[in-house]
């Protein structure tokens, strides 16, 4: 939908998001805004005498599959504090039938006589990229189960240094690698994290290598410490690769390291192997290292993919990103926030140089990502009476206000000495206008 002036000039585009049609005693509306015609359920099972009572759980996403090629896919996630499996679904089952298509209701509180108006109710495209949820499952490799298990490292021939296997299964460029570990004594070398490629099954040769001081390093508390490597890895998958956790010093039986496992071998990928200072053994009691492997994307490259139309950008028809925001972020993403939410922290985020990104839909439905311009020649004026001016200096009309540009004022002002900023000029990031 698009509204032009008696001139033809676009003044707004967007969709129709509901409607109120006058029935008498008030109007009934039909709503997409109500919409869900795809839902999952998110819950905590309820006690029941099973192991699984009190545990997390889902039932993944289903569909309204008659509403989809009318209006487009609207997910929820509805949340239950406590249910078991069916009560679940059977409220999934319940929004997909009462909100699967537009959702029609009346209202009472607005009477609506014969001749009352028809009412259409509209929004912007950019209100659709909250339609739907994001996740990115690349990027986050993690065996995360803490338990009894302690493995110390350092101390004795026995454990001079450790290391765990693993592999992804897609592709992606790794560039942070934490373990939970703690010291015992007082140890002052540092505490190594590589990473190494595989060799028949055993750890091979490193591809990338950090350290952390011995000082940054609790000596209570078994916690996650990270090293960002020197250049990040394209990890294959498929491929197998091994964490290494070692020190720089020499062994020492009351100052070294200790590394948290997990003895319950849950992480199934992998193995933990220690090297005893002639080959690599298996623990005597076999456990897997806890860790957590993260890659990271450049933030609007992470927008990109946002607004991809497998994701919110179902209704759009291109994404133009002319300024790279050269931040590096993790892109990994659970699922639990709609893309509209993530592209807006990541705009938030704005660029390295500190200027901030904006975004906007223009009329041909493209997603425009580009960062804030500073002052100068394209500034819109307003003079004394409200009345606004293009960048031209022609007059105009107040339903077309200045968004996302500068606005100066056209007569002069006092500029006091020793200011930061301009008292006559502002940014303009929103408006809103009404007729009369």
């Amino acid at each position: 939908m698009v509204i032009r002036d008696d001139r033809g000039r676009l003044a707004w585009w967007g969709f129709v998001s509901a409607i109120d049609f006058p029935t008498g005693p008030g109007y009934s509306r039909l709503d997409l805004d109500l919409m869900t015609n795809r839902v999952q359920v998110n819950f905590t099972l309820a006690r029941s005498g099973s192991s699984d009572s009190g545990l997390p759980a889902t039932i993944g996403w289903q569909t309204t599959p008659l509403s989809i090629p009318l209006y487009g896919t609207k997910d929820a996630i509805i949340r239950l504090a406590s249910a078991s499996t069916t009560q679940a679904t059977q409220r999934q089952t319940t929004e997909l039938l009462s909100h699967g298509f537009p959702v029609a209701s009346l209202d009472l509180s607005r009477p609506a006589p014969q001749g009352s108006p028809i009412l259409v109710h509209c929004r912007g495209w950019y209100s659709t990229l909250g339609w739907r949820y994001y996740a990115c499952p690349t990027g986050l490799e993690a065996h995360d189960l803490t338990g009894p298990g302690v493995q110390s490292m350092g101390n004795n021939m026995a454990y001079v240094q450790l290391a765990q296997s693993f592999y992804v299964t897609a592709g992606w460029t790794l560039d942070r690698i934490s373990v939970r570990v703690r010291k015992v004594g007082n140890p002052t070398d540092s505490f190594f994290i590589s990473l190494l490629s595989d060799s028949a099954g055993f750890p091979g040769s490193i591809l990338a290598q950090s350290s952390i001081p011995a000082y940054d390093i609790s000596a209570t508390d078994y916690t996650y410490r990270e090293i960002v490597l020197p250049s990040p890895i394209s990890l294959i998958p498929g491929v197998n690769y091994w964490i290494l956790v070692n020190r720089y010093g020499g062994l020492d039986p009351t100052n070294y390291y200790s590394l948290d496992v997990d003895e319950a071998c849950a992480y199934a990928p992998g193995v933990l192997k220690i090297w005893d200072g002639y080959v690599w053994q298996a623990r005597t009691i076999n456990a897997d290292l806890n860790f957590r492997l993260r890659g990271s994307l450049e933030t609007t490259i992470q927008i990109a993919a946002m607004a991809a139309t497998a994701y919110g950008g179902q209704f759009l028809t291109g994404i133009s990103i002319e300024n790279a925001s050269g931040i590096f972020s993790s892109q990994y993403r659970d699922g639990s926030h709609t893309a509209l939410a993530e592209i807006t922290k990541l705009l938030d985020s704005g660029t390295n140089l500190g200027t901030p990104l904006l975004a906007e839909i223009t009329q041909d439905r493209i997603l425009r990502v580009y960062t804030k311009p500073d002052p100068g020649a394209a500034d819109w004026s307003i003079d004394t009476t409200g009345q606004h001016y293009n960048e031209f200096g022609m007059p105009m009309p107040p339903y077309l206000p200045p968004v996302g540009r500068w606005l100066r004022l056209r007569s002069p002002y006092p500029t006091p000495a020793q200011v930061s900023g301009d008292p006559g000029l502002t940014w303009i990031d929103h408006a809103s206008w009404k007729e009369g």
